[in-house]
């Protein structure tokens, strides 16, 4: 009984611990707001390959928004009317200092310098690559139009 008792306790509790696991994900969408939308359209259009699937204007022109999609991968691309550059609240604030909320996006490469060619033939500035120590994999920022930073990683 003690034996069966103790089954149970050990199952229940192997049963918690996978309920707790969170389900499969995978990115698959991103938004983005910037300056002027044809601008950032065309460079994430010729950097990625996106193609138009949706475009939107708000009839009291508060916001135009283009939606770019791949076969695994959306973009939505937004020009508010209020927004704000990024750089003018950070304006007097100290070296290194960064708005809340997210940072950047990151996109899985199978290889860096492929991406790197594709990127120069663009004339899009590679400042700096970074190799993993370990697995020699490669890792690369760029930004987009608007200073929004665009991570590559192998």
């Amino acid at each position: 009984m003690k034996k069966f008792l103790l089954l149970i306790f050990l199952w229940s509790s192997i049963q918690a611990q996978c309920q707790s696991i969170a389900p499969e994900s995978q990115p698959y969408f991103s938004a983005v707001v910037v300056k002027k939308l044809s601008v950032s359209v065309k460079w994430y259009q010729s950097v990625f390959g996106l193609k138009i699937k949706t475009e939107m204007n708000d009839p009291d022109h508060t916001y135009t928004i283009t939606i770019l999609e791949s076969p695994n991968y959306l973009l939505e691309i937004l020009e508010l009317k209020g927004s704000v550059e990024r750089s003018i609240p950070l304006q007097g604030k100290p070296k290194g200092t960064e708005m809340q909320g997210h940072f950047k996006i990151g996109f899985k490469i199978s290889n860096a310098n492929n991406w790197i060619t594709h990127l120069k033939k663009l004339n899009i500035d590679v400042p700096q690559v970074w190799t993993d120590s370990e697995t020699g994999k490669k890792n690369f920022l760029i930004t987009d139009p608007d200073g929004n930073l665009v991570q590559f990683f192998e």
